[in-house]
């Protein structure tokens, strides 16, 4: 997959959260859209985000937190990707193409890779702990 076709994919991903994220939390709907809790009942290291991230609008980060700490990595990754947009678009320079590439030049890295691993398997473990308790 080219930078260009990386960058178009996250950007749809981007707008679509954001009105999902919209949505919620003007009428704060309930409905499930993950396919693994659907399927099984069992929460996937997502699930949650969106509530997190309604919690982190209305200035409850430690709310936002327990509810599931991939907000810690979602809200700074949505506000650089914002910036990028804005900033992209003013100055009519591929700064998302260059957003995109050196988040995956990061990820490419193992040992970046690996933690990215560990902390979403310590986020499902915890969300599995909180599910069952």
């Amino acid at each position: 997959m080219t930078i260009k076709q990386g960058t178009f994919i996250a950007t749809l991903v981007y707008f679509t959260g954001v009105a999902w994220l919209l949505l919620n939390v003007v009428w704060q709907t309930n409905i499930v859209i993950c396919p693994l809790r659907s399927a099984t009942g069992l929460p996937c290291p997502a699930c949650g985000t969106t509530r997190a991230m309604r919690h982190l609008l209305q200035g409850e980060m430690w709310n936002a937190f327990i509810t599931n700490p991939n907000v810690s990595i979602v809200a700074p990754a949505s506000i650089a990707f914002t910036l990028a947009l804005i900033g992209g678009w003013w100055s009519k320079k591929p700064l998302t193409q260059r957003l995109y590439a050196a988040a995956q030049t990061t990820l490419n890295r193992k040992h970046v890779f690996a933690a990215f691993i560990l902390w979403e398997l310590g986020v499902w473990v915890y969300l599995l702990l909180v599910h069952f308790t």
